[in-house]
C-alpha cells in the first residue's frame, strides 16, 4: 500500500459524501486504488470446506467421495445474486455452510435480499419523492450537510467514509468477503436510519440533506454489490 492511505485523502465524511454524490455517473468506486483489481475477484476465491444445507439436512462436500453440489447447481436453485453473494461473504480460509432456504427466503436474515432491499428503499424514497411532484436538488442538499446531526447519520457519514478503504484493503489482500460485511453493515445502519427518521420534512433544507445522504448510500451499495456481479433491484 502506498504511503498516502485512503483515509489520508479522505478524512472528512461530508468530503467523501460530496465525491459520491458528484460522481454518481463514473462510479465512485472505479477511482479507488485496487478497483480493477477487486471486480470480479469472487471468481477467483480459493476453494474451502463446504457444504449445503437442504432443509434439516447437511450435504458436506467431498471431491474423495464423489459427493458434491456444484456452483452451477446452487446458482440455478437460489438465483445468481444469492449464490454470488454468499460465496463472497465468507473467507477463503472459512468452512462454508451454504443454508438453501435461507438463500431463497425474503427476509432480512437473508444477508443479500437485506442489503439489496436497502437500495430498493431508497428508490422508494425518490418514487414517493415524485409521486408528490417534489425533486431532490443535489446541491441544496451538499451545502446543508451540516444540517444532519442526528445520531444514525453521523454512523451512516463514519460508514460511506469507510467504503474506499474497505475496496482497497479487499482487492490488495484478496479478501472480497470485507466488502460484502461491509455492505451488510451499510444497509443495517440504513435500515435503522430508515425506520427512525423521515425523509420528507417541513424544513427544505433538511429534507434535501438527508436525500443526499441516502443517495450516497444507494450509490455504494450499487457500486459494492456491481463489484461482486450481484444486481441492485430498484423494487423488491
Amino acid at each position: 500500500m502506498s504511503n498516502t492511505t485512503t483515509n489520508d485523502k479522505m478524512t472528512n465524511p461530508a468530503d467523501v459524501l460530496k465525491k459520491i454524490v458528484l460522481n454518481k455517473a463514473d462510479t465512485v468506486a472505479s477511482k479507488i486504488p485496487g478497483y480493477t483489481k477487486l471486480k470480479g475477484i469472487s471468481d477467483k476465491v480459493k476453494d474451502a470446506g463446504f457444504s449445503v444445507d437442504i432443509g434439516k439436512d447437511k450435504v458436506g462436500m467431498s471431491t474423495r467421495s464423489g459427493e458434491f453440489v456444484t456452483l452451477r447447481e446452487l446458482r440455478d436453485e437460489v438465483g445468481k445474486d444469492a449464490a454470488r453473494f454468499f460465496y463472497v461473504m465468507r473467507g477463503a480460509d472459512q468452512h462454508m455452510d451454504f443454508d438453501l432456504e435461507l438463500a431463497k427466503s425474503q427476509s432480512n436474515d437473508n444477508p443479500v435480499y437485506y442489503v439489496q432491499y436497502a437500495h430498493a428503499r431508497v428508490c422508494s424514497v425518490f418514487r414517493q419523492l415524485a409521486e408528490r411532484q417534489m425533486n431532490w436538488d443535489e446541491q441544496t442538499g451538499l451545502q446543508n450537510l451540516s444540517l444532519l446531526t442526528e445520531d444514525h447519520e453521523q454512523v451512516l457519514f463514519t460508514m460511506l467514509s469507510r467504503y474506499p478503504e474497505v475496496v482497497e484493503l479487499a482487492a490488495i489482500t484478496h479478501t472480497p468477503h470485507l466488502l460484502a460485511h461491509f455492505l451488510m453493515d451499510l444497509a443495517r445502519d440504513f435500515h435503522t436510519y430508515y425506520n427512525a427518521h423521515q425523509f420528507m420534512t417541513d424544513d427544505i433544507n433538511l429534507s434535501q440533506a438527508r436525500l443526499t445522504l441516502i443517495t450516497a448510500v444507494r450509490q455504494v451499495i450499487a457500486n459494492g454489490l456491481g463489484l461482486m456481479g450481484v444486481s441492485a433491484p430498484q423494487s423488491m
